[in-house]
């Protein structure tokens, strides 16, 4: 029994042995091409977030309970215009009562502005005393301060039923609402969160390893996946890592309000240069978790490991143990094994 499971397995060696030597022997035709290397740019491609570069949380400036919401989350809003309104009745009724005291004195003060002049007119006949034109003279100037006074006490409502009206301060759109109507505000409370769409900072994190890389960057490219590229400045690079990482930021101009923020993309980074091999596609080979190349000498394929470092325009630029004119298969690589006799064509 012992001899017959030795015979089989020596059989078997055999015939593996065999197999392999038919495969070195068997001839594929390859199409070559000569490798020639290319400074490219490194790049890194990193996922990052666009966050508003300015918000604000309007507030109210006078309590009361809020009586009409003019804008609602997810609507865009100018610097200045109103968000809420906090019940302004008490004031509205103020303002009523000063108008009408306003218009009564500057009436008053018409009237007597005639009857100083028809007095003045009687004094310089000397028809009246002195005493009389300057009686109705000192009136004149009463009702003038009066009037004046009344502006004033409008204008001061008037400043004060704004303060009843929460505000915008800056133009964007409404990212949070924290009050409904009939809610009650406080002074200083929030009211809304209002984020700005131009510009917007583009945040992402970079490994330390590339820390010595970043001085001296000014602008980064960042596909914004369906508005396609754009260009970001950097206006921040962090001078300390945090859990192996560093912080870069980059300002985007945003005119149009199309990328919101929380939106995210992916920034194209430059960290140096390289020297690669442009080869194309199809003749880079995945073997198990490895990358390939198939290098073309005496007629025999030799399998080089390679590393991807850019992709474009159909070719790959590549790192790996190749030098300037060394031959690689890029037709029928998958039929090639290591060993393996080819014939080439050009």
């Amino acid at each position: 029994m012992l001899k017959i499971l030795l015979l089989f397995f020596l059989l078997l060696f055999s015939c593996k042995e065999q197999e392999q030597k038919r495969v070195r022997e068997r001839v594929v035709e390859v199409k070559v091409l000569p490798v020639r290397s290319e400074l490219i740019p490194l790049e890194l491609h990193l996922k990052g977030e666009f966050v508003p570069r300015y918000e604000a949380y309007p507030t109210a400036q006078v309590p009361g309970n809020v009586v009409k919401l003019y804008k609602r989350e997810g609507q865009t809003v100018k610097k200045g215009e109103p968000l809420a309104l906090v019940d302004p009745r008490e004031v509205k009724r103020s303002i009523s009562r000063a108008k009408e005291e306003l218009a009564q004195a500057i009436a008053e003060y018409e009237l007597q502005k005639k009857i100083t002049k028809r007095r003045k007119n009687l004094y310089e006949r000397e028809l009246i005393a002195r005493e009389e034109y300057e009686r109705e003279l000192t009136k004149l100037k009463t009702l003038r301060a009066r009037v004046r006074a009344l502006r004033e006490e409008l204008k001061r409502l008037k400043v004060l039923y704004d303060k009843h009206i929460v505000r915008s301060p800056l133009s964007g759109f409404i990212a949070e609402r924290y009050v409904n109507e009939g809610d009650y505000l406080a002074p200083q409370q929030k009211a809304f969160r209002v984020v700005s769409l131009s510009p917007l900072e583009f945040v992402l994190l970079v490994p330390q390893r590339y820390a010595d890389k970043l001085r001296g960057i000014e602008e980064i490219r960042i596909n914004a996946q369906a508005f396609g590229d754009i260009r970001g400045k950097v206006i921040f690079v962090s001078p300390s890592a945090k859990n192996g990482q560093i912080t870069l930021k980059a300002l985007v101009q945003n005119p149009e309000g199309k990328i919101k923020p929380g939106m995210f993309g992916t920034g194209v980074v430059p960290v140096g240069e390289v020297k690669a091999f442009k080869v194309p596609e199809n003749a880079v080979v995945l073997m198990g978790s490895k990358k390939l190349v198939w290098k073309i000498q005496n007629n025999t394929a030799l399998p080089v490991e390679v590393k991807e470092v850019k992709t474009k325009d159909g070719y790959v630029y590549v790192l790996g143990n190749l030098h300037e004119g060394d031959l690689i298969a890029v037709t029928n690589v998958h039929r090639l094994r290591e060993g393996a006799r080819v014939r080439v064509r050009w």
